[in-house]
């Protein structure tokens, strides 16, 4: 902890202001399970997030979400914060996860691209609705020419927004690695969509 932030008896686990750190240190050294139940209830939509869009199964992403958080809870005594925020060190339990399980039942995961309704030139209705299945059936057949290394680039940064450099850190490799993933990404996707490319997806380059 800190210092001039008190003892951890003056924590409280209460309030969405509480920080990462103060949390895991009140449920290392305190064992207050209620410090952990708010970093679950701060991070479990974004790794539910994650992993759906990896295995595309809900049901199976609720019970490896479950798992993840369990594991968080073993190991984070030996979390440290120095190499990597909770975050990036908890989407690194997640990423493993996954991988574990489609090692365990043989298939690739395969995302289902969440398109950006607003650039869509279509009205809301039955029109569009067409127009999004549509979209996502052909951001699924073009997402398969992706590498699974260029496909985990493209969701962690393109769906769950996290940055290179925080992609780095968690799988321990360089973030220029990470961009260039992405660039070729981005430009077999724009290949393989053509015009579709520009009207749901941001056309920019990973510099």
């Amino acid at each position: 902890m800190h210092e001039g932030r008190g003892t951890p008896e003056r924590i409280s686990p209460h309030t969405e202001r509480t920080s990462d750190e103060d949390l895991i240190t009140l449920f290392n050294e305190m064992g207050d399970e209620s410090a952990f139940q708010r970093l679950m209830e701060r991070y479990h939509g974004k790794v539910i997030g994650y992993v759906t869009k990896r295995i595309q199964n809900p049901a199976d992403a609720e019970e490896i979400a479950s798992e993840v958080f369990l594991k968080a809870s073993r190991g984070l005594k030996g979390f440290d914060g120095i190499d990597a925020t909770f975050s990036t060190w908890l989407y690194s339990i997640a990423r493993n996860a996954v991988i574990d399980f489609t090692r365990r039942v043989k298939t690739r995961p395969t995302p289902d691209y969440g398109v950006d309704v607003s650039r869509l030139a279509v009205p809301p209705g039955q029109e569009r609705n067409l127009r999004m299945r549509e979209i996502r059936e052909k951001m699924n057949e073009a997402l398969k020419l992706l590498t699974a290394e260029e496909l985990e680039a493209w969701i962690l940064v393109e769906i769950q927004g996290l940055t290179a450099e925080e992609i780095g850190v968690t799988q321990a490799i360089h973030a220029g690695t990470i961009k260039s993933r992405l660039h070729r990404a981005r430009i077999k996707l724009r290949e393989a969509l053509g015009p579709l490319f520009r009207e749901v997806i941001a056309d920019e380059t990973a510099a």
